[in-house]
């Protein structure tokens, strides 16, 4: 049985074609892959990267899909787009694609991929995604919870009660993170903010700018 792989061009085209040497992709997400590619590929790394977030999928597609949650992700780290979906412009990030392409498998094209062609992609998938912001009628961060739950994570910070062996009198403390981005099967990827006062236990309602909070018996 064969299955949607994607192939890149001399020219930077990123092409679908059908393999039967990779493996099997489960045929209910290869026909929403196959429809999203035939509007283009900015339409089809949106949906690899907003949607097929933690379903199984081959290295050379698993690829592709980093590209696209690379492109959600930095969305989500943008609330103030909000009021402007229309003109929607990301800027390219040169590091993040630059570590892409250091990243990237075997795979049929490979040898063309680098930071250019990944860059002509990312403006495709701001061309897409602004269609499809107009077409779904909503807020951006709905737009992405109606492909995948899991983003709602993104963007936002979590407050986790922790333990603080360190001080016997205030045995557990309050870390703050930050979800940057979602990782491998979707999970939400963590990074501790920046420490700046503590607050003890009587000021638990902490907030962003305070991170750690002891908590005192």
């Amino acid at each position: 049985m064969s299955s949607p792989s994607l192939a890149l061009t001399p020219s930077g085209v990123l092409v679908l074609h059908e393999s039967s040497e990779t493996d099997p992709v489960d045929p209910s997400v290869a026909a929403r892959i196959r429809a999203a590619l035939a509007r283009g590929a900015g339409h089809g790394l949106l949906e690899l990267g907003a949607a097929e977030v933690d379903t199984p999928l081959p290295p050379g597609l698993a690829f592709w899909r980093d590209v696209g949650r690379a492109f959600v992700a930095h969305l989500c780290a943008r609330p103030e787009l909000e009021g402007t979906s229309k003109r929607l412009q990301l800027p390219v990030p040169e590091a993040d694609l630059t570590a892409l392409v250091a990243g990237a498998p075997p795979m049929p094209g490979g040898e063309y991929v680098n930071a250019g062609t990944l860059a002509s992609l990312w403006e495709a998938m701001n061309e897409a995604c602004r269609a499809e912001l107009q077409a779904f009628g909503g807020r951006i961060e709905a737009f992405l919870q109606s492909r995948h739950p899991a983003w709602h994570l993104v963007g936002r910070v979590h407050f986790h009660l922790a333990e603080n062996k360190a001080d016997g009198e205030a045995p557990f403390a309050f870390l703050a993170t930050y979800t940057t981005r979602l990782g491998q099967q979707g999970k939400p990827r963590h990074r501790p903010l920046p420490r700046t006062r503590s607050h003890p236990a009587s000021q638990r309602s902490s907030t962003a700018s305070g991170t750690r909070g002891a908590v005192r018996n």
